[in-house]
């Protein structure tokens, strides 16, 4: 028989788990056996579809908050269901929100005056692509959408007022 609710002699509260690995694990189905990564050991959900749901009135904030003791909203992720409207915000204006691959590669970056960098951590434009290696093209615009003949798919270059663009 499973284990309802145990608690063990470190503080530890397991729901359907008589030897619990968190401060909180709750387990639905037996993943197997693995050791929690420590820097996420907090709250274990263990299932084979595990998942959180924070849920609101449609009208109301869905929100997922990360801090620290002197900077208790240092980002913030938030759903509203009637705005149709996910936002994901930092409280620091110098802030930057990567995003990554495998090894902790930073591909993408979004620094906190707006500026979009690809290949680097530090845009130094509004968008900034970089790339290193022998290679024999460096980016791509294809519109695979594109049906009628004599259409072209292209860069416009020019002044905020629409004078003078040049396409490329």
């Amino acid at each position: 028989s499973r284990s309802v609710m145990s608690f063990d002699g470190s503080g530890n509260v397991g729901i359907g788990e008589s030897v619990p690995q968190a401060k909180l694990h709750v387990k639905n189905q037996d993943a197997g056996s693995f050791t929690p990564n420590a820097a996420g050991d907090d709250l274990i959900v263990e299932a084979q579809n595990a998942g959180i749901s924070i849920i609101s009135l449609d009208a109301g904030d869905s929100s997922l908050i990360w801090g620290s003791p002197s900077d208790t909203m240092g980002v913030l992720a938030k759903w509203n269901h009637n705005a149709n409207v996910f936002r994901f915000r930092t409280s620091k204006t110098s802030a930057k929100f990567v995003l990554g691959g495998g090894d902790s590669l930073s591909t993408m970056t979004l620094d906190g005056s707006g500026n979009v960098g690809i290949g680097t951590l530090s845009p130094s434009s509004i968008f900034d692509i970089r790339g290193s290696g022998n290679v024999d093209v460096m980016s791509k615009i294809i519109n695979t959408g594109q049906t009628t003949a004599g259409r072209e798919t292209s860069f416009l270059f020019g002044k905020d007022n629409g004078a003078n663009l040049s396409a490329v």
